[in-house]
């Protein structure tokens, strides 16, 4: 399984606790060897950013739920383009869509509080 596989495979578990940290160290460990570290990078902070916000708290399904959906296609189509890298402009793009969107799930929390 290519590493690309791996992370597709870890996305796609979800955003509990365990599996954040193991997708952070999965990138951590692969971003040196991609054409663009800065997208492993950006979601490996993602990652820590997420179980920095939800360790020690109860996870609520709902909260875990709402943030997978805003970032699990946008990350994806990130992994999809990072694996043929033909337009390395185009992940730039989505690479920004993917900051806003995660900057949004916190934002949205933080008003209703």
């Amino acid at each position: 399984m290519s590493d690309w596989e791996k992370l597709k495979e870890g996305i796609n578990k979800g955003f509990y606790l365990r599996n954040l940290y193991e997708l952070a160290e999965l990138c951590r460990k692969i971003g040196p060897k991609t054409k663009i570290p800065l997208v492993l990078f950006t979601f490996r902070g993602i990652f820590l950013g997420l179980s920095s916000k939800w360790e020690g708290n109860p996870l609520e399904v709902e909260e875990e739920k709402e943030v997978r959906l805003a970032l699990i296609n946008p990350m994806l189509e990130i992994i999809t383009l990072m694996e043929g890298i033909e337009q390395p402009g185009e992940i730039f793009v989505k690479l920004n869509e993917l900051v806003i969107r995660y900057d949004q799930c916190f934002s949205k929390s933080k008003n209703q509080q």
